[in-house]
């Protein structure tokens, strides 16, 4: 009887080797290779984890790391993979507050392939709350993955959001009280702002240096900017869409928004009050415009790059012109201009821009319309906004 099974034993043997050795390659691969390790949600602090920065460093992609009613006083980077930092609020007793005690740190890197999301926490200290960082390599550059950063309270750091993204979306989150930017993007393919609040920034509120192609449009919704020093939006440079939408730019300096060779750009539902005059970098005089839209004079007098539509928006108290148009089409409808120095300024060659769709532009103190050369108002060459701290 042993003898038979045996024998059996060692035919089931030969059968399976002889299957393994005429397998394609591939499907051994299979066989043998395990798959991707699943995603996992951890608490830190815990037995297995004693800081973020060990959760970042062993979770696999896709991974959820919840944080406690705590302060995190660490540095942390997210690289080639995508992970989840969960907070428990981001303001009163029990939220969640992570810091950097470095200076010259970001308290959150995103590296090159890194993405993810930040929610329901704030953020302080540190050179940067959240930076975008590219890395290069053998197949070129390479940005950060996806980021979406929600109800978080970026203070007290030199600026809120800063570096390079693939896309960028900040919601229903504050960011205040920083040292220079509150949000600057200087390589992006996709940027959208929806329900925050950017505020005391001693420089710009948003500043974005937008030079990667990209179909995606630039969406700012429903976002307030106050106080802050250096305007409370900068777009430098972008051929992609922008759209700013019922949003408030109270009490900022030298302008509300500032728009400097863009392409087509559309402000609807938005109110721009109480610029007021400023000076900035390469600038000879101040300013203190609602709204400034500059272009370079193009070749062809008649036809410009820059398009610029402003749709039932209100703009007042501005200590210069409500309303600046510089070598710029476009088309303002619906919109108030009053109780500025200037309601309406159109300079540079014979653009065909069309600014008398049911406006109203009164009560300003020198002049409510103006349209005509480019020496009327000037607006000095050589401003540049600053990504990094000045000097």
């Amino acid at each position: 009887m042993s003898k038979i099974c045996a024998s059996v034993i060692l035919a089931a043997l030969i059968c399976w080797a002889a299957l393994i050795c005429s397998a394609p390659p591939a499907v051994l691969a299979n066989a043998i290779t395990p798959g991707p390790e699943e995603p996992r949600e951890v608490d830190v602090p815990s037995e297995e984890f004693s800081s973020i920065g060990s959760a970042i460093d062993a979770l696999p992609s896709g991974s959820t790391i919840r944080l406690g009613p705590q302060r995190y006083t660490e540095a942390v980077t997210i690289v080639g993979k995508t992970l989840h930092i969960v907070g428990n609020g981001m303001d009163g007793h029990d939220a969640t507050e992570m810091r950097s005690d470095d200076p010259a740190e970001a308290v959150i890197t995103f590296g090159p392939g890194g993405g993810g999301s930040v929610r329901d926490m704030k953020i302080r200290n540190g050179a940067f709350g959240i930076k975008g960082k590219k890395g290069s390599g053998n197949g070129g550059d390479a940005l950060p993955a996806s980021v979406l950063i929600k109800q978080v309270h970026i203070l007290h750091v030199g600026q809120g959001i800063f570096g390079s993204f693939s896309d960028l979306a900040v919601h229903d989150s504050i960011i205040r009280h920083v040292d220079w930017n509150g949000i600057c993007a200087i390589e992006i393919t996709g940027l959208e702002l929806l329900n925050d609040l950017v505020a005391d920034a001693t420089g710009t509120g948003l500043l974005v240096f937008n030079i990667v192609e990209s179909d995606e449009p630039i969406r700012i919704i429903g976002t307030k900017f106050q106080h802050n020093d250096w305007g409370g939006l900068a777009i430098v440079g972008s051929a992609q869409d922008v759209e700013i939408i019922d949003c408030e730019f109270w009490n900022n300096k030298l302008a509300g928004i500032l728009l400097l060779e863009v392409g087509q750009v559309a402000v609807r539902d938005t109110e721009i009050k109480r610029v007021r005059a400023a000076k900035a970098p390469g600038f000879s005089s101040e300013i203190a415009e609602g709204l400034l839209a500059k272009s370079e004079v193009s070749e062809e007098p008649e036809e410009c790059s820059s398009f610029v539509e402003v749709d039932n928006c209100l703009v007042h108290t501005c200590d210069r012109a409500g309303i600046h148009y510089i070598n710029c089409d476009g088309l303002i409808q619906n919109t108030v201009s009053k109780l500025n120095k200037y309601g309406l300024v159109i300079q540079g060659p014979p653009i065909p821009l069309s600014w008398d769709r049911d406006n109203t532009f009164v009560h300003n103190a020198v002049e409510n319309v103006f349209v005509g050369g480019g020496d009327y108002l000037p607006v000095p060459d050589g401003y540049m906004p600053l990504p990094e701290y000045p000097g």
